[in-house]
C-alpha cells in the first residue's frame, strides 16, 4: 500500500460547499441567459429595466430585474471565493502537512489545474458566447501559490490590503491601459477579437443568417490582471478570503453562524456606504488618480471597487454559511443543487458551447439575457437533472475527473511518492 501523508487523506466532501458552488453556477447561467420563467410575465429584459432604459415596468419586471441584479457580479464573486476554499482543501490545510515532498506535490497539482483552466478558458473564449472566467480562474490559482502556507492572520491581512488597495490600482489602470500600452506585445494587450472561422448554414432560420463563428481570444495579461471582466487585482481578494475561510472548521455550527453574521455586516457596509457616498458627491465629481471619484465609490456589478468587493464578499459568506446549515437539514432535497456544484467545470464549459451552437438557430434563441424565450429554464433544469443522474451513476463530472487525474498523475511523476517500507518475514 502506498504511503499517504495527512494531506492525501481525504475527508468527506462538504455538501454545503457544493451547494454554494451550484448556486454560483446557476447565478452565472441567469446572468448570461436571463431570469428563469420571467418570459411568461416580463415585458422587457431585466438589463434594460435595471439600467433605467425601460421607463415603465410592471411588478414582474421589477422582480426579474432584482433577481438579475442579485446574481450579476455576485455569482462570479462567490465562484472566486469558493476557488480559495477549494485551494485550501487541495492543500490539506485542515490537516498537518509536514513533508516538503507533500508541499511540492500539492504545488504541482495546483499548477497543472491552473494551466488546464487557462487553456480551456481561452478555448471557450473563441466561441464569443460570454465573458469566460476560467482562464482568469487559472491565473488566480497561480497567484495564490505563494500564499498557501502563510499563517492565517498574515493571509487575512493580505486579503484586506488587496480589497482596499487593489481597486485603487485597478480602476485607474484599467482606464489608462489602452492609452499607455497601445503598442505593447499581444501577450500583454491581447489580440483583436476577429473571427478565424465562420460557417453560414444554408437556408438559415429566423431573421438573420445562421452564422457560426470562432474568434481569436482577446484577453492579454493586462486584461487578466487589471482591465478584464474578472481582473486579478480585484478578484484575488475573493480568493484570499476563501483561503482563510477554508482553514476554518466549516462543520462547526458556531463557524457557520459567524460566516453569516460577518457576511451580513460586510454586505451592509459595502453597499450602504457606497450608496451614501455616491449621493454626497457634488454635481461635478472630482477626479482621483485620473478617474471620476464616482467610479471608485460605486458598488455596481463588475465595478471592482472596494465597496463592491466588500459587499460581494459579505454576500458570498452569507450564502456559504446558509448553504452549510441547509446541507445538514435538507441534504436529499438539495441533492440536485449539490450535484451541480460537483461538476461546475463540465457544466460551465458545456453551457458556453451549447449557447454557441444554439444562438444562430433562431432569432433570440440562446441570446444573452434574453428573457423573452425559455433558454434560462432549459439550461437550469438540464443542469440539475443531468448532473444528478451523472453523479448518482459515476460520481464526479467528466471534466473534473480528467482534471484530477491529470493533476495527480503529473504531480506523482514530478514528485514521486515514497514507497512503503517492506517488512522482513522470518522463515
Amino acid at each position: 500500500m502506498a504511503h499517504e501523508s495527512p494531506a492525501q487523506q481525504r475527508r468527506p466532501r462538504l455538501a454545503g460547499v457544493d451547494i454554494a458552488r451550484g448556486i454560483a453556477l446557476i447565478g452565472m447561467f441567469i446572468a448570461h441567459l436571463g431570469v428563469p420563467f420571467s418570459a411568461f410575465a416580463v415585458s422587457g429584459d431585466p438589463y434594460s429595466i435595471a439600467s433605467g432604459i425601460t421607463e415603465s415596468a410592471t411588478f414582474p419586471d421589477r422582480v426579474a430585474a432584482l433577481i438579475w441584479e442579485g446574481v450579476s457580479g455576485r455569482s462570479a464573486a462567490l465562484f472566486a471565493m469558493l476557488a480559495g476554499v477549494s485551494l485550501t482543501f487541495i492543500a490539506g490545510l485542515r490537516e498537518v502537512v509536514t513533508s516538503a515532498e507533500d508541499r511540492r506535490r500539492i504545488r504541482v497539482k495546483i499548477v497543472v489545474r491552473a494551466m488546464v483552466l487557462i487553456v480551456v478558458g481561452y478555448g471557450l473564449s473563441a466561441f464569443g458566447s460570454v465573458a469566460v472566467i476560467l482562464h482568469y480562474y487559472g491565473l488566480f490559482f497561480l497567484l495564490a501559490l505563494p500564499l498557501l502556507w502563510l499563517r492565517g492572520r498574515a493571509l487575512a491581512l493580505i486579503g484586506g490590503l488587496v480589497m482596499l488597495i487593489g481597486p485603487v490600482i485597478g480602476v485607474p489602470a484599467s482606464a489608462a491601459a489602452e492609452e499607455v500600452i497601445g503598442d505593447a506585445p499581444a501577450v500583454l494587450i491581447g489580440v483583436p477579437h476577429e473571427p478565424f472561422f465562420s460557417y453560414v448554414l444554408p437556408g438559415g432560420l429566423g431573421d438573420d443568417p445562421t452564422l457560426f463563428e470562432l474568434a481569436l481570444p482577446s484577453d492579454g495579461l493586462v486584461d487578466l490582471l487589471v482591465s478584464g471582466t474578472y481582473p486579478a487585482v480585484a478578484y484575488m481578494a475573493y480568493v484570499i478570503v476563501g483561503m482563510v475561510v477554508g482553514r476554518l472548521d466549516l462543520r462547526a455550527a458556531q463557524t457557520r453562524a459567524r460566516l453569516v453574521t460577518i457576511g451580513l455586516v460586510g454586505a451592509v457596509l459595502g453597499y450602504a456606504v457606497s450608496w451614501v457616498l455616491v449621493r454626497l458627491l457634488p454635481a461635478e465629481p472630482p477626479k482621483v488618480f485620473g478617474v471620476e471619484a464616482e467610479e471608485l465609490l460605486l458598488a455596481d456589478p463588475h465595478s471592482d471597487t472596494t465597496f463592491e468587493l466588500l459587499g460581494n464578499t459579505g454576500t458570498a459568506l452569507v450564502v456559504l454559511g446558509l448553504c452549510l446549515f441547509a446541507a445538514d437539514r435538507a441534504r436529499h432535497l438539495l441533492y440536485p443543487l449539490a450535484s451541480v456544484g460537483t461538476m461546475t467545470l463540465t457544466l460551465y464549459s458545456g453551457h458556453i458551447a451549447v449557447m454557441w451552437l444554439t444562438e444562430p438557430l433562431g432569432s433570440g434563441y440562446g441570446g444573452i439575457s434574453d428573457v423573452l424565450t425559455h433558454d434560462a429554464e432549459i439550461y437550469v433544469i438540464a443542469a440539475l437533472l443531468l448532473s444528478s443522474l451523472w453523479r448518482y451513476r459515476f460520481g464526479s463530472g467528466p471534466l473534473e475527473r480528467m482534471l484530477t487525474r491529470a493533476a495527480n498523475g503529473i504531480s506523482d511523476r514530478v514528485v514521486p511518492r515514497p514507497r512503503a517500507p517492506t517488512e522482513s518475514v522470518g522463515v
